[in-house]
């Protein structure tokens, strides 16, 4: 009799084995994404003129974002 049968008879209960992890959780098989080229992030931009700060979240890529708003193109060239 099985345990699932002693604990709950009135449930069908079925216990499985989980799957070993495959090989790829194991080895990183992709380059990891430079900090500017990352989507989905929150960022924080001081105003140059006085002491205003914008922060905000963008699921767009950080350097498209800051170049929308001005940053020089040449500023995050690596």
């Amino acid at each position: 009799m099985h345990l699932s049968n002693q604990l709950r008879p009135d449930f069908d209960i079925q216990f499985f084995a989980k799957p070993p992890l495959s090989p790829q959780a194991f080895f990183q098989i992709k380059d990891p994404t430079v900090k500017h080229m990352k989507s989905d992030v929150a960022y924080y931009i001081k105003c140059n003129d006085c002491e205003n700060a914008y922060i905000v979240k963008t699921e767009r890529q950080c350097i498209r974002r800051v170049h929308e708003h001005g940053t020089p193109k040449t500023t995050f060239q690596q």
